[in-house]
C-alpha cells in the first residue's frame, strides 16, 4: 500500500498510512455537547479558584506568595488526581477544586460545583483586590 507523502491531502488532525484520504474524527452528537461544555466550565471554575487564592496570597504575604501559589496548585492537583488511589479522606478530598470537576461525557452533569467555585474564585479576586490596594507599596 502507498503512503501519503503528498501534503495537499493530508488534513489535521489525522491521516492514515495506508490510503491518501482523511480520516476525520466523527462530528459532536448534539446531545453530547452539555456535558463536554460542562466538563470546560468546571476546569475554567477550578482554575479561576486557584487564580484568585494565588492573588490573595500576593495581597496578604507577598514575600512567599510564589511558593506557596505553586504548593497550593500542586496539593490541588495532586488530591484532585491521586487523592482516591491513596484513600484520602473525604474532607481532604473536597479540598481540591479538581475533584469537583466531572468526568468528560458524564451523562448527569452538577452545576453545583463549578457556580460554588465561581462564587469562591470572585469573593477571592475581590479581596485580593482589597487587599492589594490597601498595601503600602513605594513605586
Amino acid at each position: 500500500m502507498p503512503i501519503c507523502t503528498d501534503w495537499r491531502h493530508a488534513s489535521p488532525p489525522l491521516t492514515t498510512l495506508s490510503s491518501p484520504r482523511p480520516v476525520r474524527s466523527p462530528a459532536t452528537p448534539a446531545g453530547r455537547l452539555e456535558p463536554l461544555l460542562a466538563t470546560a466550565v468546571h476546569g475554567i471554575a477550578a482554575a479561576l479558584l486557584i487564580l484568585a487564592i494565588a492573588a490573595l496570597l500576593v495581597a496578604v504575604v507577598p514575600r512567599i506568595s510564589t511558593g506557596l501559589s505553586w504548593g497550593v496548585l500542586l496539593a490541588a492537583g495532586f488530591i484532585g488526581e491521586f487523592g482516591e488511589l491513596f484513600g484520602l479522606p473525604d474532607w481532604l478530598l473536597n479540598l481540591s477544586p479538581f475533584t469537583h470537576t466531572p468526568v468528560i461525557g458524564a451523562v448527569d452533569v452538577d452545576w453545583t460545583g463549578a457556580l460554588g467555585m465561581l462564587g469562591l474564585a470572585l469573593v477571592g479576586g475581590v479581596s485580593a483586590g482589597v487587599g492589594i490596594r490597601r498595601r503600602d507599596l513605594a513605586l
